[in-house]
């Protein structure tokens, strides 16, 4: 039982940071869909906002997931 809660804790300790993130992105267009961003070492263009991340495509095509919770911790160019 206390495997199965520790687990949970665990798992909403990411949840939740990263669902906040994802409603401040909405509210406040911090970033869009098909906007070019460089976050970090990370630039690319935002494909879709999910409630856990954001999938953003480089130029080589290849798609991140990128947790939301680091568009409120990191500034985005």
């Amino acid at each position: 039982g206390s495997i199965i809660l520790l687990t949970f804790i665990v798992r909403l300790k990411d949840v939740l940071p990263n669902s906040l993130g994802w409603i401040q992105l909405k509210q406040k267009k911090i970033v869009v869909e098909g906007q070019k961003i460089r976050l970090q070492n990370i630039s690319g263009t935002v494909i879709r906002i999910k409630f856990m991340e954001t999938e953003v495509e480089t130029a080589r095509g290849d798609t991140l997931h990128i947790p939301n919770l680091l568009f409120k911790k990191e500034k985005i160019h």
